[in-house]
């Protein structure tokens, strides 16, 4: 990873606005866990070329770890504008359950109240 990172910065130093090795340094940096630098490069990417799919998605990961679930949702959501592609439709399921988690809690255990309620009232009324 060192060694691709090196040969990257060299080529954008030739050619900052070398859209493919942005994007391939924001993946190699996202691998990495470096988040903020993933970002960077993936946004740069995107002001460049902002119909290039890998950077949108790799956007998409570093806003979702970056807890900016409502931006990464829509990354996400112009992703799947584009393509039918069913990870793109999984991803944006998961931040979806991530951001309204406490709406499913609540109907869990809305539903688990009114079982316990009409049980009661079946056999209070026998």
């Amino acid at each position: 990873m060192d060694a691709a990172l090196v040969s990257l910065n060299k080529a954008l130093d030739l050619k900052p606005n070398h859209v493919g090795a942005l994007t391939t340094r924001g993946s190699i940096f996202a691998e990495l866990g470096k988040w903020s630098e993933a970002r960077r490069d993936f946004e740069q990417a995107l002001k460049i070329d902002p119909r290039d799919d890998g950077a949108l998605y790799g956007l998409s990961q570093a806003l979702r770890e970056a807890k900016e679930y409502g931006a990464a949702q829509s990354a996400l959501s112009e992703l799947i504008s584009r393509s039918g592609n069913f990870v793109y439709w999984l991803e944006w399921g998961r931040i979806v359950m991530i951001r309204y988690w406490w709406a499913l809690l609540l109907a869990a255990i809305g539903w688990a109240l009114k079982s316990k309620f009409m049980k009661a009232r079946t056999e209070a009324n026998g």
